[in-house]
């Protein structure tokens, strides 16, 4: 830097001179020497104040190099004792890790060894349970075994006495001339032959009632409505619809304990067991008829001629359904529908008789047009007649 310092001054000494030189060469000399003493105090002076700069540049270099290196050692011990806090650390995660990676084997074989054991009680309280279940069972299969053979034996000695009892039974049909009748199915089996069923009923009477079957107790109860005993005869009924095997001979000793009910006034209960018979055997002409009868006597004369439409469709000549229905039309004051049936039931052989003593028709007896029908088919004039 001195160096540039001393040429920028040469330069400018030799510009200046060269003027002086032009405007005054009578004073060149003196002035030239007082230029270059001028010009070697300046640089005199200027050499000073450039040693003065240069020595306080190397101080505060010497001053900034000292506080580096003062903050650099620092920050080198920080970060030596940051690495040690580091180091530490990891350590100590080393030292858990290894702690752990030991005790979770441990404690995960523990756990496996009391879960293992845990399964095997648990087997042995299933198996103890299941033996428990299996005497239990065979215990009771014993005894299961034990009472069907015991009924077994029973039904046997039953079917034994049974067998005896119809032979003897049997032994008395023949004598009595009863056997054919006897052998017909309950369901042909009707309460218009007297004699027959009396003479029947009497001989089952003799025998113990433990020992009567369905049949017995249908017959039964048959006599006991021919003699107007109609109590008895539903409580016979019952045992009849109890022994019953097949729906048929159910179905029939529902409808015979329905007209007993019938004759007792019990309308009501006599239609349930109508309805009973019905289910059974929905083909059953006289149970549809029965119970427009019983429906009749309850007023409800719109139900009561359903049923007999339901009778006339399974027996179309059924001359009993086509007068009731005249006569159910008769009481609703139906007069044009109960003439029409009316006139049916007479052409099927309704008996005028019937007709004429019938108090359904009590109000039509005067009416012309009533007394012409009855004329029609009348051979004995009972219309003028009343």
């Amino acid at each position: 830097m001195k160096k540039y310092v001393l040429i920028l001054l040469s330069l400018y000494s030799i510009g200046s001179y060269a003027t002086t030189h032009d405007a005054s060469t009578d004073n060149g000399n003196n002035n030239n020497n007082l230029l270059v003493q001028l010009v070697d105090t300046k640089l005199s002076n200027m050499d000073d104040k450039l040693t003065r700069i240069e020595k306080t540049n190397q101080d505060a270099m010497a001053d900034l190099k000292e506080n580096l290196d003062t903050k650099l050692a620092d920050k080198f011990k920080q970060l030596d004792d940051r690495a040690g806090d580091i180091n530490f650390w990891f350590t100590l995660i080393g030292w858990i890790w290894a702690v752990f990676g030991v005790l979770i084997p441990l404690a995960g074989g523990w756990f496996l060894r009391k879960k293992v054991n845990d399964n095997i009680d648990k087997s042995k309280q299933e198996l103890e349970s299941f033996k428990q279940d299996l005497e239990l069972f065979k215990q009771n299969a014993k005894s299961n075994i034990d009472g069907q053979l015991a009924y077994a034996e029973k039904i046997l000695a039953l079917i034994k006495e049974n067998h005896s009892r119809s032979k003897r039974v049997a032994d008395e049909m023949e004598r009595a001339g009863l056997k054919l009748y006897y052998d017909k199915p309950i369901s042909e089996i009707g309460s218009e032959n007297k004699d027959s069923i009396a003479a029947i009923s009497k001989v089952i009477k003799d025998v113990s009632e433990n020992q009567l079957n369905a049949k017995d107790w249908f017959i039964r109860g048959l006599d006991a409505a021919n003699q107007q005993e109609y109590y008895e005869a539903v409580t016979y009924f019952n045992k009849a619809i109890k022994l019953s095997v097949t729906d048929k001979s159910r179905s029939v000793s529902y409808s015979n304990r329905g007209t007993t009910k019938l004759k007792l006034g019990q309308y009501s209960e006599a239609i349930q067991d109508y309805d009973e018979a019905i289910k059974l055997n929905p083909q059953g002409v006289e149970f549809y008829y029965n119970r427009g009868v019983a429906k009749d006597e309850l007023g409800q004369y719109s139900e009561a001629i359903k049923d007999y439409d339901k009778a006339i469709g399974l027996e179309p000549t059924y001359v009993r359904a086509h007068f009731n229905k005249s006569c159910a039309y008769a009481l609703q004051k139906d007069k044009a529908q109960a003439l029409i049936w009316l006139d049916k039931a007479l052409q099927l052989g309704c008996p005028v008789a019937d007709i004429m003593q019938d108090s359904d028709w009590q109000h039509y007896r005067n009416d012309a047009e009533f007394k012409e029908l009855i004329n029609k088919y009348d051979k004995n004039n009972h219309a003028n007649q009343s």
